[in-house]
This record gives structure tokens, sequence and C-alpha cells, in this order.
């Protein structure tokens, strides 16, 4: 399979609501685009085969890929994850046979936090809590 270099990386978690929840109501499916939108956070592919990546732009590691979302003490979503979105040449860097060297001096971490609309709670004690001081 031909690496697409043009493919570009958003950061984009789904809420499941009701799952275990023995009612008539299905399960509610929403996903949510936390990376700012217009905003690419990495172009081209990403190698998940470890030591045999070579750092080419078929063998990229150069995006720290470890997203995580998890949900505050009230049931609200929490999003961290990788981005290169400050390289000013991240197109035709994704294109370069050293793609990996030319884009992880771009690598920051970015996180954000769910504002309003549903818990993950039936009932959550509180508002989302991001930012918040904890007592």
């Amino acid at each position: 399979m031909a690496i697409q270099i043009r493919q570009v990386l958003v950061v984009v978690p789904a809420q499941i609501r009701r799952a275990l929840q023995r009612t008539a109501a299905a399960p509610a499916f929403t996903e949510y685009q936390v990376s700012d939108p217009g905003v690419v956070v990495h172009y081209g592919d990403i190698c998940n085969l470890g030591i045999y990546c070579d750092g080419s732009s078929t063998g990229n590691r150069s995006l720290f890929e470890n997203n995580t979302v998890y949900t505050d003490h009230n049931g609200y979503l929490v999003a961290g994850w990788g981005d290169q979105r400050l390289d000013p040449n991240g197109l035709s860097d994704a294109g370069q046979s050293n793609a990996q060297a030319r884009q992880e001096a771009y690598d920051e971490i970015f996180a954000t936090c769910q504002t309003g609309g549903p818990s993950l709670l039936a009932n959550p004690p509180g508002k989302p809590t991001c930012g918040a001081k904890l007592k």
C-alpha cells in the first residue's frame, strides 16, 4: 500500500452514553473533534512498527502519538494528544526522505476539556472541573 503523504491527522474521541443501561433507549454515540477546527496536528503516516521505523516518509515516528482521553470526577471528557501544528512546512516535510527529523522538532502536547454538554455520568455531582482547583 502506498503511503498517502497528504493524509491529515486530527483528534476525534467518541463518547458512548447509555451503553450499560437496561432501558429501551439505545446507546448514544457522539464524536467530538477536540483538536482545533482547521488545524492539522500531523501530516503523513505514523509508523507503528517500533524499531523497524526508519525515520523516512514511510517509517515516520515523529509524532508522540500517545493520545489519552479520560473523565474528570464529574464525568466530563479531558483529552491530551501530541501535535505538530507549529511546523510551518508540515505537508512538504511529510514527503521528505528525512520526514521524522524535520517534523519531530515541532512535537508538543496539547490538552482540552469538555466544558458543556452531557456528562458520561447519569447524575453528575457537578459541572466540568477542568482548570478548577480541587479541594
